[in-house]
């Protein structure tokens, strides 16, 4: 005769089969999941921004767009490590640094106050939902500055090469004159 028997512990079970018989075990593997939410913060910048950023869990499940303190949906996923991925802020990337993220699990998942630089892969437990905290540090705009270099030629017969012309950008003017920067 078959004989056939549902394992719940296949680790620790034994299935005596007698002569003539044939046995089927069906071994059932049930996929362990958690969550990932994940929370944005940012620091730095005395003014209000409407700055929002957005990323990846895993390279395929998307998160966002997030402001300072929004949190996004819980992100399901297998137990085990994961990757976090996020993309340049919305407005003005420049104005933005990356400073690392922290870990919140529980009901609480208050995020810590200092990020880790090193941490990029939650590792996520059976049930456990792991909050991913993002931080980053808005840079004063007044440390992001360039150089705008301005060239006035002036074509035609006998151009007047004492005539100068003023020139404004940024707050800032200055004159120059025919052929001059």
């Amino acid at each position: 005769g078959t004989l056939r028997r549902q394992v719940a512990d296949p680790a620790n079970t034994t299935v005596d089969v007698g002569p003539g018989q044939t046995c089927t075990v069906t071994f059932t593997n049930e996929r362990e999941l958690g969550t990932l939410p994940i929370i944005k913060k940012t620091q730095g910048g005395a003014e209000p921004h409407n700055a929002t950023f957005s990323g990846a869990v895993d390279n395929s499940q998307a998160w966002g767009p997030l402001s300072d303190g929004g949190m996004s949906a819980a992100i399901t996923v297998v137990t085990g490590d994961h990757s976090v991925q996020e993309n340049a802020a919305s407005q003005h990337p420049a104005l933005w640094t990356p400073l690392g993220m922290a870990y919140a699990t529980g009901e609480n998942h208050t995020c810590p106050v200092n990020p880790d630089a090193a941490l990029t892969r939650p590792h996520v437990g059976a049930g456990e939902d792991v909050y991913v905290c993002i931080y980053n540090l808005r840079k004063d705009p007044a440390q992001l500055t360039g150089t705008v270099r301005v060239i006035k030629v002036v074509t035609g017969n006998d151009p007047d090469t004492n005539q100068s012309f003023t020139v404004q950008a940024g707050g800032q003017s200055g004159s120059i004159k025919h052929n001059g920067s």
